[in-house]
C-alpha cells in the first residue's frame, strides 16, 4: 500500500471502517452505452428504489456513447431524502422523439464499489456495454466485473478491506473522541435548524416585502404610464406637423405629374411618328439592300471576266528545259555545239513571249528582258488591285520597264534605298 504524501493529500484506501454514503456522492458518467439508433439525448435518475419515483434527474447529454453529466450537490436533493444512505437506483433514459424509455437500469451499492483511479481511463474499450462510473471524494468508482482488463479470478474475488495502514509517524494524527463526534453532530444539527429558521423569516419577510413592493411597482407603472402619455402627445403634434408638411408635397407632385404626363402623351406621339418612319426606313433600307447583293453580284461577275480577259493582254506561259541563244530556241540534244554566250533556261515563265526566270536564278541573265518582264508584271498586278479594289503592300509606281516597288514596312532599309 503507499504511503500518504507529504501535501496530506487524501488518498484511496480500502479500510474496513471507510464508508461510502449517498452525500459522497458528486457526478455520474457512463461508458459505452448501447443506444438505439434513433436515440437523441440521454439523461439519467436517482431513485430510493425500484418503486420510488426519482429524487434527482440530470440534463440531457447529447454524447450517445460515452456520456458525461456535470457534477451535483446533495443540498439539490429534496429535504426527505436520507443522505446518509449506502444503496440508490440509478437508471439512464434514451429519449426517442417524445418519449423516453430506460436503456440502463444499476442498483448501486457504494460499499461494493471497484476504484478506478483519480480520471477516467480514455480507453472505451477498458469497459463492458452499459457501464456507469460514479464519482466519490474526488475519485471514480464502477461495478468490478465492468472492467475488462480485470480477470476472472479478480472479478470472483471479494474486496479486500484492510485494518489498517502503514503509513509515516510524523504524519499520524489523534482521531476525534466520541464526546468530541457528539459534540460536532450536535453542532450540525443546530447549524442545520437555525439555517431552517432563517429560511423560515426569510419567507415570511419576503411575503411582507411583496405587499411594498406591488406597491411601489404600481407607483412606478403609474408615473411610467403617465410619462408615456406625454411622449406620446408631444409624437402626436410631431406626426400632425409632418402630416401637414406632406400634404403639401404631395400637391405639388400631383401638379408634376400632370405635367409628365402631358410630355409622356407628346413624347408617346412623337415615339409613334418614329416608329412609322422607322418602318418605311427599314423597309427602303431592305429594298437598297437587295440591290446592293445584285450589283455585287454582278461586279463580282464583271471582275471575274476583266481578270479571265488579263492573259490575253499578257499571255504567261510556262517553259520547261530550253535552251535560247540571242532569242532563238535550239534542241538540248545540240548543246556541245553552243558557245559559252547562251543562256540556259530551267523551269521558268514568259509574259508577252519575254522569259522571267525564278527569282533564285536571276544572276546571269539578261537584265534587259529581265526589267522589261518585270514591268509586265507590275503593270498586271496594278490593273488586278484595280479590278478586285484591293490595296497593295508595297506601293507600286508603273513606268514600264523602269517601273518601282517602294518599301515603307521596314525600318532598318535607309530611306534611299527603300525603292
Amino acid at each position: 500500500m503507499a504511503l500518504v504524501d507529504t501535501t496530506l493529500r487524501e488518498s484511496q484506501t480500502r479500510l474496513c471502517t471507510q464508508q461510502h454514503r449517498l452525500r459522497h456522492l458528486q457526478s455520474i458518467s457512463a461508458c459505452n452505452v448501447q443506444a438505439c439508433e434513433d436515440c437523441c439525448h440521454l439523461h439519467f435518475t436517482m431513485h430510493l428504489n425500484e418503486t420510488s419515483p426519482d429524487f434527482y434527474a440530470s440534463e440531457r447529454c447529447s454524447d450517445l456513447v460515452s456520456p458525461k453529466w456535470r457534477n451535483f450537490d446533495v443540498s439539490q436533493f429534496p429535504e426527505f431524502i436520507n443522505t446518509s444512505i449506502s444503496s440508490v437506483v440509478v437508471r439512464i433514459w434514451c429519449q426517442h422523439g417524445i418519449n423516453d424509455h430506460v436503456i440502463i437500469e444499476w442498483t448501486v451499492n457504494f460499499s461494493g464499489l471497484q476504484f478506478i483511479g483519480e480520471q477516467i481511463m480514455k480507453n472505451d474499450r477498458k469497459y463492458k456495454p452499459n457501464t456507469i462510473v460514479l464519482r466519490m471524494h474526488n475519485y471514480y468508482y464502477t461495478d468490478p466485473t465492468c472492467l475488462q482488463f480485470l480477470s476472472p479470478s479478480k472479478q470472483s474475488e471479494k474486496i479486500e478491506l484492510l485494518k489498517s495502514v502503514l503509513v509515516e509517524r510524523q504524519l499520524v494524527r489523534n482521531s476525534y473522541s466520541v464526546s468530541s463526534l457528539q459534540r460536532i453532530h450536535t453542532i450540525q444539527r443546530a447549524i442545520k435548524q437555525t439555517q431552517a429558521s432563517i429560511w423560515r423569516t426569510r419567507s415570511r419577510i419576503n411575503e411582507r416585502l411583496q405587499d411594498v413592493q406591488m406597491n411601489e411597482e404600481k407607483r412606478a407603472d403609474k408615473e411610467y404610464l403617465r410619462m408615456f402619455l406625454g411622449t406620446l402627445r408631444s409624437q402626436m403634434q410631431h406626426q400632425k406637423n409632418i402630416l401637414t408638411h406632406q400634404r403639401e408635397q404631395l400637391s405639388r407632385l400631383i401638379g408634376v405629374v400632370h405635367d409628365r404626363s402631358y410630355e409622356l402623351v407628346k413624347n408617346r406621339e412623337a415615339l409613334r411618328i418614329d416608329r412609322d418612319n422607322y418602318c418605311d426606313t427599314r423597309i427602303q433600307n431592305g429594298q437598297s439592300k437587295e440591290l446592293l447583293l445584285k450589283t455585287n453580284a454582278e461586279l463580282a461577275l464583271r471582275r471575274t471576266k476583266l481578270i479571265s480577259e488579263l492573259p490575253y493582254i499578257y499571255p504567261i506561259n510556262e517553259i520547261d528545259s530550253t535552251y535560247a541563244v540571242n532569242s532563238i530556241k535550239i534542241d538540248p540534244a545540240k548543246l556541245s555545239c553552243l558557245s559559252q554566250s547562251a543562256e540556259v533556261v530551267n523551269k521558268g515563265l514568259t509574259i508577252c513571249n519575254v522569259f522571267l526566270p525564278n527569282s533564285e536564278e536571276l544572276i546571269g541573265h539578261d537584265e534587259t528582258k529581265i526589267t522589261a518582264a518585270l514591268g509586265y508584271v507590275v503593270h498586271l498586278v496594278l490593273m488586278i488591285a484595280e479590278i478586285l479594289d484591293v490595296p497593295l503592300r508595297y506601293p507600286v509606281r508603273h513606268i514600264g520597264s523602269r517601273s518601282k516597288i517602294y518599301n515603307h514596312i521596314l525600318d532598318t532599309i535607309p530611306e534611299k534605298e527603300q525603292e
